[in-house]
């Protein structure tokens, strides 16, 4: 499930708060995307908490003094899109590692590169025997070529 984020009473700066909705998963990578040791709430710069309010949602909101609340609130929203973004890429990275093997299930991973791109890593393996062409294929594609000339 990914992260819904919403900003509540945004103009009013004892009320600001957000509401996030993710599951248990997310919530557990997030709190070591932040290096958080806390157990009852994450933290954020500017005295920005995330505490849980039961069954998946989440509450964001500033703790002491309340001044510039919806400033702090939009910076905390920020770290925690860039985790979603970082948390996506790390994921397409190792797909992307995937792929060939995906392809081909008799390769294996043989040698790594740290150039990261596809070309750099090095497959152990019989590559697929090429497929025969149907019959039907072969004599439409005669026939296309023989058409031409006449």
């Amino acid at each position: 499930m990914a992260l819904q984020l919403t900003l509540k009473s945004q103009f009013n700066q004892d009320l600001a708060h957000a509401v996030i909705r993710c599951d248990s998963g997310n919530h557990q990578k997030l709190k070591n995307y932040m290096h958080c040791k806390d157990e009852i709430a994450i933290r954020f710069p500017g005295n920005v908490a995330l505490f849980s309010r039961g069954r998946g949602w989440y509450r964001l909101e500033c703790t002491g003094n309340n001044f510039n609340a919806e400033q702090r609130l939009q910076f905390a929203l920020k770290v925690i899109r860039r985790y979603v973004i970082d948390d996506e890429k790390q994921t397409t990275e190792a797909l992307k590692l995937l792929v060939p093997t995906i392809l081909n299930p008799g390769l294996k991973l043989a040698t790594f590169s740290s150039m990261h791109s596809e070309a750099d890593y090095g497959y152990l393996g019989t590559p697929m025997p090429p497929k025969q062409a149907s019959t039907n294929r072969l004599q439409a594609l005669a026939h296309k070529f023989n058409s031409k000339r006449a």
